[in-house]
């Protein structure tokens, strides 16, 4: 009885020694209590170690690439149409497979953008930016509030429901531990398990759709529309700053510097630069303000746009702003922006709101070249592939387009005809006045004459009616009849394009037409 009663003593004091070890690590006791956890699951090592594994490229969201785009002039190397518009962004995975969404789709393309599946949502639009983590689980949101779990080759492994629509970019911390936010006035902060179980969520003050971030310290950032949050692991609040108020007065998404500062813009507003702590570190007046989030160059430069590209100090001075090149004005659309080992700033631009570009930018401020991708909006920010290819993607009138960018640009085709301000009866040409400047009007058919400058270079010019392919040329002269009779009358944007034998594209001036009959 008495060795009886000292191996329970030794059992019992081994077994307390066990549990005290543990008994500060609050998300051990909530692993025990999700008991289908295991440690594989819990530990995945984050983000996948690719190019562009998530929005802004990292959880910091700095938007830096190690990858240089000297040699990448903007010319297209190919282009993916999507039938609902692209206003999320694309990420990439260790072997330059591009993933993105288009409202109702998730999309998975080869480097050279041939499509290697596809998944359908049937019931609400998707409007979130997709992670990929490093076993290859591609996350993603919907506008229904619910967060999906995909293997690599598609199969979906699990949803979790959370209490309304998911819209902000998902992201990944160092453990693989999932974090998102809510749309809707009873918004919530969420950080869930790599099985898909609910690790903790916390209340936000009214709706929240911007991107958590992660600093290096393991600090999560979430902000509302109205306040930034910072909370710990276990989802402790350690401070929050109320900085914006229900009179559409928003905040955008929070960025962390290398130092552990935290940016984040206001619209209307300036942008804020806190310390790690909470306490204000500067303001610094940014125009319209922005609901955007920043990235940061190397040197420390911060990069946020609105009513243009603005390029703040890191000690919160203004550099210099891109908004003109003194005969349009532009305005920066894309959710947030990609900088390139060699100090090349992306950005998609919207010029006198309806001709949408993507712009390489100097450090300086300069503009290096430019590419038109859309005729509407930009909303999609730039990613940079590992041999630095840019990637992004468009929001046309009727739907979308992923654009791959690396190569030389070469000349534009030039329209013979039709010509802008003139009318056109069964492809005659007349002086009868137009109702509006600007167009050229068409009543009946009408044929399209197209030249290049460099013929011998040329395939084949493609034709395109509000981003919609009719038809394409591959001999001089190119000409295309255009008699759709189906169509309403209205006005229609023409795009014409000239793609050579590396498959970069050119564009010529969009003709906008009104059509009758």
């Amino acid at each position: 009885m008495k060795k009886v009663m000292i191996l329970f003593i030794i059992f019992l004091f081994l077994h307390m020694t066990i549990i005290a070890g543990f008994s500060n690590d609050l998300d051990f006791f909530y692993i025990k209590k999700n008991s289908t956890l295991n440690n594989k699951d819990i530990m995945n090592n984050g983000s996948m170690s690719s190019p562009w594994p998530m929005l802004g490229h990292d959880a910091r969201h700095t938007g830096r690439s190690p990858y240089s785009t000297a040699e990448n002039y903007g010319g297209i190397k190919w282009t993916f149409q999507t039938d609902p518009p692209i206003t999320s962004s694309p990420i990439l995975d260790k072997k330059g497979n591009i993933y993105f969404t288009s409202w109702r789709y998730l999309y998975a393309l080869y480097p050279n953008g041939t499509e290697i599946w596809r998944w359908q949502e049937n019931h609400d639009l998707i409007q979130s930016s997709p992670v990929i983590s490093d076993d290859g689980t591609i996350y993603l949101g919907d506008d229904g509030g619910m967060l999906y779990a995909f293997q690599s080759d598609g199969t979906l492994k699990w949803t979790f429901s959370a209490n309304d629509g998911i819209k902000c970019a998902i992201t990944l911390d160092s453990s693989g531990i999932i974090y998102f936010c809510t749309f809707t006035e009873n918004g919530r902060f969420y950080a869930v398990y790599p099985n898909g179980t609910l690790k903790w969520s916390y209340p936000a003050d009214y709706y929240c759709q911007s991107n958590p971030a992660v600093g290096d310290d393991g600090t999560i950032y979430f902000a509302s529309h109205l306040s930034l949050y910072a909370f710990s692991s276990n989802g402790t609040l350690k401070w929050k700053n109320t900085l914006g108020n229900q009179n559409y007065v928003f905040l955008g998404s929070p960025t962390v510097g290398d130092d552990g500062t935290v940016y984040i813009p206001r619209g209307p507003g300036p942008l804020y630069a806190f310390y790690p702590n909470g306490t204000l570190k500067w303001t610094c007046a940014i125009g319209w303000g922005s609901c955007r989030t920043p990235a940061l160059a190397s040197d420390g430069t911060i990069y946020i746009g609105e009513d243009g590209l603005h390029a703040i100090t890191p000690d919160g001075n203004k550099k210099w702003m891109f908004y003109s090149d003194g005969n349009s004005n532009y305005y920066a659309d894309s959710c947030t922006y990609a900088i390139s080992q060699d100090g090349t700033i992306y950005v998609g631009m919207v010029e006198n709101d309806q001709n949408c570009y993507i712009f390489a930018l100097n450090s300086d401020g300069t503009v290096r070249w430019r590419q038109w991708i859309s005729d509407f909006r930009a909303i999609s920010s730039p990613i940079i592939a590992s041999d630095g290819t840019i990637y992004m993607g468009s929001y046309w009138d009727h739907g979308g387009m992923l654009y791959a960018l690396n190569g030389k640009l070469f000349d534009a085709p030039v329209i013979e005809r039709p010509k802008q301000d003139r009318t056109y009866i069964f492809n005659i040409e007349t002086k009868l006045p137009l109702p509006a400047a600007g167009y050229a009007l068409t009543i009946g058919h009408l044929i399209f004459k197209v030249s290049h400058p460099d013929p011998e270079n040329v395939t084949r010019i493609e034709f395109y009616r509000n981003g919609l392919k009719l038809y394409e040329d591959t001999t001089p002269p190119y000409v295309f009849i255009w008699k759709d009779r189906a169509l309403p009358i209205g006005s229609f944007w023409i795009t014409i394009l000239a793609v050579n034998k590396t498959g970069t594209t050119s564009r010529a001036p969009i003709i906008e037409m009104l059509r009758i009959l």
